[in-house]
């Protein structure tokens, strides 16, 4: 970024939000799938090692961005235990 003459704050992988962008979500009835189709996204994920991919210029920790924290799982089953509550006429 310096490079470029970019200065970047505090999200250094945000330039033009074109991660961020990509990232779409599937919802069914019973599931809910979220992804991208972003060339980087992978690698941005799980991280790779330039040993296991010779393209690379060195290696890369991960920096998942996708995926739910504790705290985010632990409200997405309380939201869903209270509709079920709802649903089973239950007043929750």
């Amino acid at each position: 970024y310096d490079k470029a003459g970019e200065h970047y704050g505090k999200k250094p992988l945000w330039r033009h939000g074109d991660l961020y962008g990509k990232i779409h979500m599937q919802a069914e009835m019973d599931a809910a799938t979220i992804g991208s189709n972003a060339i980087q996204a992978a690698m941005m994920q799980f991280g790779g090692r330039k040993a296991e991919h010779p393209n690379l210029w060195g290696d890369i920790p991960a920096r998942p961005f996708i995926g739910l924290s504790d705290e985010d799982r632990s409200d997405v089953l309380e939201i869903i235990d209270e509709c079920l509550q709802r649903a089973a006429g239950s007043p929750g």
